[in-house]
Formats: C-alpha cells, sequence, structure tokens
C-alpha cells in the first residue's frame, strides 16, 4: 500500500473501532454526517477506478494462472459487491466518464452525492449527446438541491 492508502485504513479503523455504545447521541449523528457523504465519494472512486483499469485493460485482467478474467468480477472479489452490481458500477462509471466527466468530477471532489449521479447517468443515451454534455452545469446544481428520487 502507498502513503494514501496508509491513512485512510488509519482513519476507518479509528473510527470503526470506537466504542458506538459510549458516543452520545449528537456525537453519533455529527460523525454519520461527516461519514456518509465521504462513503459516497470513495464508492465513486472506486467505480471511476475500476471503469479506468477497464479501459486500460480491454475489461479483462491476467489471472495468476496465466488466464484473464473481467474487471467487474475482480472488483466484486475485492469489494465482496456481486458480479452484477460491480458491473453496474463500472458501467455507470463509464456513462459518467465519456458523457458527464464534470459530474464525474462533482462526485469525487464531494459536491454531488454518487447515488446521484447514478441516476443522471440513465440521461446517457436518452438524451442528445451534445446538449447533455452543455447541460451539465444545470444538471450538476439541480443534482446537489434534489434527492435521488426526486432526480429520477
Amino acid at each position: 500500500m502507498d502513503a494514501t492508502a496508509d491513512g485512510l485504513v488509519a482513519a476507518v479503523d479509528a473510527v470503526a473501532g470506537q466504542d458506538l455504545a459510549g458516543l452520545s447521541t449528537a456525537l453519533w449523528q455529527a460523525q454519520v454526517a461527516v461519514v456518509a457523504p465521504l462513503v459516497q465519494r470513495l464508492e465513486a472512486f472506486l467505480a471511476l477506478a475500476a471503469a479506468q483499469l477497464s479501459a486500460r485493460t480491454g475489461g479483462r485482467l491476467a489471472t495468476e494462472d496465466g488466464g484473464s478474467r473481467s474487471v467487474a468480477g475482480w472488483m466484486a472479489e475485492v469489494s465482496g459487491d456481486s458480479p452484477a452490481a460491480a458491473g453496474r458500477a463500472v458501467r455507470t462509471a463509464n456513462a459518467l466518464q465519456e458523457a458527464l466527466p464534470r459530474v464525474a468530477l462533482a462526485v469525487l471532489d464531494g459536491r454531488v452525492p454518487w447515488v446521484r449521479a447514478q441516476v443522471l447517468t440513465r440521461l446517457v443515451g436518452r438524451v442528445d449527446a451534445e446538449a447533455l454534455w452543455e447541460a451539465q452545469d444545470a444538471l450538476l446544481t439541480t443534482a446537489q438541491q434534489l434527492d435521488p428520487v426526486q432526480l429520477g
């Protein structure tokens, strides 16, 4: 691991290692309010990183036995998620990177939650690509104001 990953591990260990029963309601609420958006950013990072890995490798990774496997299958294994869910995350990230790159950056910056960006990707293929590209700033503003149900 590198220093960034080591720092993240230490931070998660510190948060998750707390005695939850010993926290006051106010402190518990404050910590959840800080951690929840960070989890959204990390989920987006994982999906966007997997999409980049998929693009670099043609969607396949070499295995130790000389074979290959899909990036989505590998992501499912390392994340503990299902291959279907990992595949959806990679497809969503690809749609963001290709059609809505400013939205992808906003998610990584913490300005738009991952779940809201996922809703916006439903527009890809349904709305003219050029119009969608030009509408990104308006979509960002809307995604910052509405919850996923309201967006969908």
